[in-house]
């Protein structure tokens, strides 16, 4: 009886640790799952770039992970799933692109003549080295048009079902365009300031892992167009075409809102990835090249715009920390006087007497309203002067102020742009001297050798002082404007 249990024990032995080591390995690849969703949980997704046939999906992680995009027809109902099932793969633009050339590479090393076949013009491209980055930019290409489509994005093992900034699941691709506009090029560059202001922007570094996002907007009518966006090169660099420009009705955004009374600005996001999300409105429309965007200052504060329908959330670029963020306040047009402007706090004055009646409302602009008509019969004049002119600010801040930014000293001046008198931050390094804060150059003229010296040493340089074959000794002397000048003798 005993040597049949000890039988029955030794059958038992191998199995014994069978089920806490498959318990082990459940727990094992659950922990896994949750560790690798929460590794790619995708932040601050955007639907941009949408065609008839094409849909862009951006978003950022919060550390540096690979990506790849699975697409779906209509709402998927799945909030994530594993290995890819179910969904056709993409990837990131980036690494589409570097397959691209490795591809055209190889088919042009694969020749062994000079000839060419149709088959040198059929290359299969295939993603196998993929980068991980903060920020992400999957095309996703092959669609139908005026279809809607839902996605999920991750890397290679795990996908999870998104939602853009808007709270939007699905995005719907456009009509078939029934003519193809010329390419209408924005591009520019992203710098890093590096947490400084002190050195001058053609001497910042690049930032290689972001996305820029651009979009116009009408400020009279509150219309945004279409999305566009592009990711950074390692240069810093960014292109898009946003020739398709439309609004929410698919009209074209700058035939349908380019009035004499519109005023279209261009909007920008930078997502920098580890350097946070920024944002600046330019008013300048061409971008061919824009003017670099410069991120990761030191000073930040944080904006919540809730009617952006980019769902902007991130860094405003302060105007004194950044003056290439040109703001710009032209002469109003005619229109409306605001509310609560009149008699008697806000008068109808006459300009310069000849001049039109107008009265200075709150907002510092002047509006045309109508004098009292004793007052206008009893005047004698011939011809009439111009309005006053509206204040011309630079983002609120007065003509004339002078600020330093790095080693440059960027004075607020006014300049003429299209028919409007406008406010532009500019450099002048002659004027100002940004070694002493940006304080006025004085306009002293320095004393000579010969001045200074009272005809003792009348060389300014040595090598003038040795031509002649002589012996030099030097002094300092005051140059009579603050500074100090080495004659010889």
């Amino acid at each position: 009886m005993e040597n049949v249990e000890q039988v029955d024990q030794r059958k038992k032995g191998p199995f014994k640790f069978v089920l806490p080591i498959f318990i082990l390995l459940i727990i094992g690849i659950l922990g896994f799952g949750v560790y690798e969703y929460f590794r790619i949980a995708p932040r601050d997704v955007r639907f941009t770039n949408v065609t008839s046939s094409s849909i862009t999906v951006s978003w950022n992680t919060k550390n540096p992970t690979s990506a790849t995009a699975l697409v779906f027809e209509g709402d998927t109902f799945l909030p994530l799933t594993i290995l890819g099932l179910g969904g056709e793969r993409f990837y990131d633009t980036r690494d589409v692109r570097m397959a691209e050339l490795n591809a055209a590479a190889e088919a042009g090393t694969s020749r062994d003549d000079h000839s060419l076949t149709m088959d040198d013009f059929e290359i299969e491209i295939v993603v196998e080295d993929m980068e991980e980055y903060y920020t992400h930019h999957v095309t996703v290409t092959g669609l139908v048009s005026e279809t809607e489509y839902s996605f999920m994005v991750g890397d290679q093992l795990l996908f999870r079902r998104v939602k853009d900034v808007n709270k939007d699941k699905v995005v719907k691709t456009l009509v078939v365009p029934q003519s193809v506009e010329a390419p209408y090029p924005a591009y520019g560059s992203v710098k890093n300031a590096e947490g400084s202001y002190d050195k001058p922007v053609d001497q910042l570094a690049p930032v290689s892992d972001a996305i820029v996002y651009f979009s116009y907007y009408d400020e009279l009518t509150g219309e945004r167009s279409s999305v566009f966006s592009s990711p950074v090169t390692e240069g810093g660099n960014w292109y898009v075409d946003v020739s398709m420009a439309i609004d929410s009705l698919g009209q074209p955004f700058l035939e349908t809102y380019g009035t004499v009374d519109s005023q279209i600005f261009v909007d920008l996001v930078v997502d920098a990835g580890e350097y946070g999300i920024w944002d600046t409105r330019r008013e300048d429309l061409s971008m061919s090249p824009a003017e670099p965007i410069v991120v990761n200052f030191p000073e930040k504060v944080n904006v919540v715009d809730v009617q952006n329908p980019m769902g902007r959330q991130g860094v405003e670029f302060g105007l004194l920390s950044n003056p290439f963020v040109q703001t710009v306040f032209a002469a109003r047009p005619e229109g409306d006087t605001p509310s609560g402007c009149g008699e008697p706090t806000n008068a109808c004055l006459f300009v310069e007497y000849c001049g039109p009646c107008q009265r200075q409302c709150s907002d510092g602009y002047w509006y045309s309203c109508d004098c009292p008509t004793a007052v206008l019969s009893a005047r004698n004049c011939t011809g009439a002067p111009a309005s006053p002119e509206n204040p011309i600010t630079c983002g609120g801040v007065s003509l004339g102020t002078v600020v330093r930014l790095g080693s440059d000293c960027k004075v607020c001046s006014k300049v003429v742009q299209n028919t409007y008198y406008v406010g532009r931050w500019r450099t002048d390094n002659t004027k100002y001297n940004p070694a002493e804060n940006c304080a006025e150059r004085s306009t002293c003229t320095p004393k000579t050798c010969t001045e200074a010296s009272n005809r003792t040493y009348t060389y300014a340089s040595e090598a003038s002082c040795k031509s002649g074959g002589n012996t030099c000794s030097s002094k300092n002397y005051d140059n009579g404007c603050g500074g100090t000048l080495t004659c010889w003798k």
